[in-house]
């Protein structure tokens, strides 16, 4: 089991609309069109349908399942296999964290996204804004902040993130699809936040 890091996003955007048409691009839903959660990483850096099979493992793999051989076995002749392997170093190199984005406090918006987000989105200064949380197993998910602000240059994020159990605590800023600010510092836990 993860220690949980602890992030939180803010995108600013001009009009309500394009904050809404980037939560409804986030999201995943179901093979029948039913919402599952607020962000599918996949949106943006997709995953390899076919993951490259480990060398070192194709010996004793086919040993171990014989039947996925022959289901699969265009693929281990090719070099590949269904998406199984390295699935969890793909994510981390690609994501910046082994599942992604969990536990998403977003899904009051998906909820709303048809009432106009009465309530969710704020106006602050003629800018629309809404900020939002979720968690991430160990780190946060680094790659999958820069894919969104590269993906949506016309919008403003800025994310922050803390892991106190093992003591870190960041920043990414984001304009015009550009990197500019980051912190990197250690997390001193505070009695009084409890």
């Amino acid at each position: 089991m993860p220690n949980w890091c602890e992030c939180e996003m803010t995108v600013t955007a001009l009009t309500k609309q394009e904050l809404i048409d980037f939560f409804v691009f986030a999201e995943q839903h179901d093979n029948e069109g039913k919402f599952v959660c607020a962000y599918d990483e996949n949106k943006f850096v997709p995953k390899p349908a076919k993951a490259r099979w480990v060398a070192a493992m194709q010996e004793e793999y086919a040993k171990a399942f014989p039947n996925t051989i022959k289901e699969y076995g265009e693929y281990v002749l090719n070099g590949f296999v269904p998406y199984t392997w390295d699935w969890y170093d793909w994510q981390v190199k690609n994501w910046g964290s082994k599942w992604g984005i969990c536990d998403d406090e977003n899904r009051v918006l998906s909820a709303n996204k048809d009432d106009d987000c009465e309530g969710i989105v704020e106006e602050v200064g003629g800018l629309f804004v809404i900020t939002t949380g979720f968690s991430s197993p160990w780190c946060p998910p680094e790659h999958l902040f820069v894919a969104m602000a590269t993906k949506f240059p016309n919008l403003s994020f800025a994310f922050k993130w803390w892991e106190p159990g093992v003591g870190f605590k960041g920043s990414l800023t984001f304009e015009k699809g550009e990197l500019t600010g980051s912190t990197d510092e250690e997390y001193v836990y505070d009695e009084e936040e409890e």
